[in-house]
């Protein structure tokens, strides 16, 4: 029982830190994107990693497109009323 109480204290103090891990994660990120402009590769792979930022602007339109599709148009697919298996 003593494994359980030691990972419920974990768990909760990680529950009240989450707004700092959450800050902490932005801030890191926001670096990434500040540093893509000074660091630039010598020869990009494609036509978009000349632009500054790319990749940061490309995974944000990704993940709003991907969430979109998933929302409208596949969640009507998976979901069941909920007497369907009666």
């Amino acid at each position: 029982m003593r494994e359980n109480e030691t990972l419920g204290r974990l768990l909760d103090m990680a529950r009240d830190a989450a707004g700092g891990f959450r800050k902490a994660l932005f801030l890191v990120l926001a670096a990434m994107v500040v540093l893509n402009v000074f660091i630039l590769p010598h020869h990009p792979h494609f036509p978009g990693e000349e632009i500054p930022g790319f990749w940061a602007a490309f995974a944000l339109i990704l993940a709003v497109v991907m969430s979109f599709v998933l929302k409208k148009i596949i969640f009507p697919f998976i979901t069941r009323p909920e007497d369907e298996n009666d």
